[in-house]
């Protein structure tokens, strides 16, 4: 596959991730109907594929594909690693979340749920830490290096 394809697949879901992560922020309230949370499960569900595209679109460019820099410029720079890492933390947070929106769409849709405080604080957190990965971004393109 052309790398411009492959590239343009990983900045598009990129703004799936970003526009997903965006709408549960907005839809989630201290209580949801389930209807509501059947919603937001599918929001999720989007958000979810889409950081998987976003992963394995973006693993491919660095390892498969022809970048112009080859992949030891991505992995002889720990900045790789930071965004890589970050990615993962914020994928591991997103499955509270996610098992909340699973176990809670199910029932009566005008039945009303508790959104526990901890998603809601996940959801957030997630929002803060997703604007770091663009600004990883910029450093990694530019050779740019943490070093501790």
């Amino acid at each position: 596959m052309d790398f411009m394809i492959v590239k343009g697949i990983h900045v598009t879901a990129i703004l799936f991730v970003f526009a997903a992560l965006f709408a549960e922020n907005l839809l989630l309230k201290p209580n949801l109907l389930r209807g509501e949370i059947k919603r937001l499960a599918i929001v999720d569900a989007i958000y979810g594929a889409s950081a998987v595209a976003v992963l394995i679109s973006g693993l491919a460019m660095v390892f498969f594909l022809d970048t112009g820099k080859g992949s030891a410029f991505y992995t002889e720079n720990f900045t790789f690693y930071i965004k890589l890492i970050l990615f993962i933390i914020i994928g591991l947070l997103s499955i509270l979340p996610t098992v909340f929106f699973l176990k809670n769409a199910k029932g009566n849709l005008e039945e009303s749920v508790k959104t526990p405080d901890p998603v809601v604080l996940i959801i957030k957190a997630e929002m803060l830490l997703i604007l770091c990965l663009p600004l990883l971004g910029v450093l990694l393109a530019n050779g740019s290096s943490f070093m501790f």
